[in-house]
């Protein structure tokens, strides 16, 4: 057996055992761990990432005719580097080949000036101001043609008149 420490020697009690800045290490890290958990909480995954607000022309929509340009609205402004905007029409061809511009919060692109009647489909990716990409895809249709192969011009009722008077 071990014998017993004389009087008046300090003996291995809880305060010794305990962390060199105190008792009120303890309290303070749990309020630390507390702090940190709610900032993780609150700071969602991917909340300084993009998001896409609105497309135009509208997701599934029909038009009597394919628009000029394709419009994709975001709630930040996005950076050129990686940024692509594809739009393809009947038959897969390529109707877009400017590259993507960015103007604000808005990346558009133009289309080719014969746009056929058909499926459109738009492929696009948009880099993020932190440089995380964000992709995505969506189709509208067009139930007219636009650009050079809409209706020629009528000839009009004088031109008529002004042949037959010859």
């Amino acid at each position: 057996m071990t014998p017993a420490p004389a009087l008046g020697t300090p003996t291995p009690g809880p305060s010794a055992m305990t962390a060199p800045f105190g008792r009120a290490t303890v309290p303070a890290a749990l309020a630390l761990l507390v702090v940190a958990a709610v900032i993780v909480f609150l700071a969602a995954p991917g909340a300084n990432h993009h998001s896409l607000v609105s497309v135009s022309p509208a997701e599934n929509s029909t038009l009597e005719a394919a628009p000029r340009e394709v419009d994709l609205n975001f709630d930040r402004p996005a950076i050129q580097l990686g940024t692509q905007v594809r739009v393809t029409g009947p038959g897969g061809a390529l109707m877009s080949s400017d590259p993507a511009e960015l103007v604000g919060s808005t990346v558009s692109v133009r289309l080719a000036a014969e746009r056929p009647a058909g499926i459109y489909t738009v492929q696009w990716r948009v880099t993020s101001a932190d440089g995380h990409p964000l992709t995505g895809s969506f189709h509208f249709t067009a139930t007219g043609p636009a650009g050079a192969t809409s209706a020629a011009p009528r000839v009009g009722a004088a031109a008529w008149w002004i042949r037959r008077a010859a």
